[in-house]
């Protein structure tokens, strides 16, 4: 079952914000908060990520609501859809300098709302994504350190709420060593961009493919079980022989190493169990490279 797209709703009407948000439970969205000032809608922006806030542009009480949709979006990541009862130029330059991407007018009609929520969640996706094309290291289109940190801790609690499993892979080529004295520096960031390649035409589209480290990769797979991620691990490794390597008008051989673990017990967070596959991933290429090793049982169900 696909988790339900969850929403933080700041309103410093609380009729109305109850009235929203029973709407729009209607239509299958799931409510993190509903809060009438900023400070509360920052603390449960912190303490239950929600994938996109419905923020009052003119928040009582001597609070902005513009701040308080910056802040949200600077220190989380969440992007900002602003509830406004007049559309002026004041509005839409406030629209452009918070980071929110779009406004719209109260009294909400659901339709159209629903529409824009959808919308902005794609825009959202879409500018991570250009983001995260811009990276030293060469590996094109892959998110990078700095967005996964902030990509767990939203996973997770998404996880807790729907009640299902994340797998995690992380995925390094062998012989990187040998390959960087052969080849030179630069043949490190494009193998690990050709690796990159490979499982984003591997794994679903709901999954999320990012840096973990200059030599590592990782997938978070939401709602994949141990057992299905491990089979996706071994179905990467496979695919990797079919994949060609050109470097400097020359074909390279190399093969990978993979390392699995699942999030399912809240008892250790997902951070942990990124950890945890990373640490599988060494003990894979400690024992011959070219497999797939697994996380302690603890780590896995």
């Amino acid at each position: 079952m696909t988790a339900a797209i969850s929403l933080l709703i700041v309103e410093d009407d609380l009729r109305a914000a109850k009235d929203l948000a029973q709407n729009l439970k209607k239509l299958g969205y799931q409510i993190t908060a509903v809060t009438i000032s900023g400070r509360a809608a920052l603390a449960a922006a912190a303490n239950t990520p929600p994938d996109l806030a419905l923020v009052d542009n003119r928040l009582k009480e001597d609070e902005d609501g513009i701040e308080t949709a910056r802040l949200i979006y600077e220190k989380y990541k969440i992007p900002v859809i602003f509830l406004a009862s007049k559309v002026d130029e004041a509005l839409l330059n406030q629209v452009e300098t918070s980071g929110a991407y779009a406004y719209f007018l109260k009294p909400a009609r659901l339709e159209e709302l629903n529409a824009t929520i959808k919308l902005a969640l794609r825009k959202h996706r879409e500018t991570l994504g250009s983001k995260g094309d811009q990276r030293p290291d060469g590996a094109a289109g892959l998110f990078d350190a700095n967005y996964l940190k902030v990509v767990l801790s939203k996973e997770e609690a998404r996880a807790r709420r729907g009640g299902y499993p994340v797998g995690v892979i992380a995925v390094a080529a062998d012989q990187i060593s040998l390959m960087k004295d052969t080849y030179g520096t630069g043949v490190e960031s494009y193998i690990l961009g050709e690796i990159g390649s490979l499982l984003q035409q591997t794994v679903r589209n709901s999954d999320l493919v990012c840096h973990y480290d200059e030599t590592t990769l990782l997938v978070l797979l939401p709602e994949c079980s141990f057992e299905k991620t491990r089979a996706i691990a071994e179905e990467i490794r496979v695919a990797s022989y079919k994949f060609p390597l050109f470097y400097q008008s020359q074909q390279l051989w190399s093969t990978i190493s993979l390392g699995v673990a699942c999030y399912r017990n809240p008892q250790y967070p997902l951070a942990q169990i990124v950890e945890e596959s990373v640490k599988a991933l060494a003990l894979a290429q400690t024992e011959g490279r070219n497999r797939v090793a697994v996380a302690p049982e603890v780590f896995r169900f």
